[in-house]
C-alpha cells in the first residue's frame, strides 16, 4: 500500500459530463458512510461546498477522482471513454473486502491478471456472480433486469437504479447466466440508456 493509499485509503468517482455532475447525493451519501464507518467522522461534508473550491472542465466527459479519507485531496479530472470488452472471464475469488470503494485495488488487480487474454473478468464467490473489475453487471431476462444481491460494492449508479425500480436484485449462480439473453455493465461514469447490451455468450467460464 503506497503513502498515498494510507493518507487517502477511499476513493469516490463521480461522472462530469459538459459541466454537471451526475447522481451527487448518492456520492456524498456513500462518502458519509465510509468516513463515519472507517474513521467514526460524523462531518456534515458537502461535495457541492468541495467543489467551489476548484475550476473544472466545463464541456466534455469526464471521470472526477477524489481520493479521501480524514482528509480529501483535489479533484483529478480524467477524460473518459466507455471501453465495449469482447470478453469477460469468469474468476473464482475467496472473500474479497471491498464494500467500500479502497484506492487499493491490488485484490482485484490480480484477479483480472489471471485472465490477461480477457477484456475483462467477472468475480465469483461461494459460487454466485458479483462484480466486474470496475463495474456493476445487469442481466435480462424476458425484458427485466436483475443484478446480483451480492455485489463487491453496492455502486451508485446501481443503487439509483434499483431506488427507481428499474432493477431488481437476485441471487445469481454461476449455473444460471444461460438463462438470461444479455447484461450490461454499469458504474458511476455509465448509465443504464448508456450501457451497451451485450451477449451473455462474451462471458467465458
Amino acid at each position: 500500500m503506497t503513502d498515498m493509499q494510507v493518507k487517502y485509503p477511499l476513493i469516490e468517482s463521480i461522472r462530469l459530463a459538459d459541466g454537471r455532475f451526475y447522481l451527487l447525493k448518492l456520492h456524498e451519501d456513500r462518502i458519509r458512510k465510509a468516513r463515519y464507518h472507517l474513521f467514526d467522522n460524523q462531518d456534515d461534508f458537502s461535495l457541492s461546498d468541495y467543489f467551489q473550491q476548484w475550476n473544472m472542465p466545463s464541456k466534455g466527459l469526464f471521470k472526477c477522482r477524489i481520493e479521501y479519507g480524514l482528509s480529501f485531496a483535489p479533484p483529478v479530472f480524467i477524460p473518459y471513454q466507455y471501453q465495449i470488452p469482447d470478453s469477460i472471464k469468469l474468476v473464482h475469488a475467496s472473500q474479497i473486502d471491498y464494500s467500500f470503494k479502497y484506492s487499493d485495488r491490488s485484490i482485484i488487480q490480480q484477479l483480472k491478471a489471471s485472465a490477461a487474454d480477457h477484456d475483462d473478468i467477472l468475480i465469483v464467490i461461494n459460487g454466485l456472480i458479483t462484480d466486474s473489475s470496475y463495474c456493476n453487471i445487469l442481466f435480462s431476462h424476458h425484458g427485466s433486469w436483475v443484478t446480483p444481491a451480492t455485489p463487491l460494492l453496492a455502486g451508485v449508479q446501481r443503487e439509483y437504479l434499483l431506488r427507481r425500480g428499474i432493477i431488481k436484485t437476485a441471487a445469481i449462480d454461476v449455473d444460471s447466466l444461460h438463462t438470461f439473453e444479455s447484461f450490461k455493465l454499469i458504474n458511476a461514469m455509465i448509465p443504464f440508456e448508456q450501457a451497451i447490451e451485450l451477449p451473455i455468450k462474451l462471458i467465458i467460464r
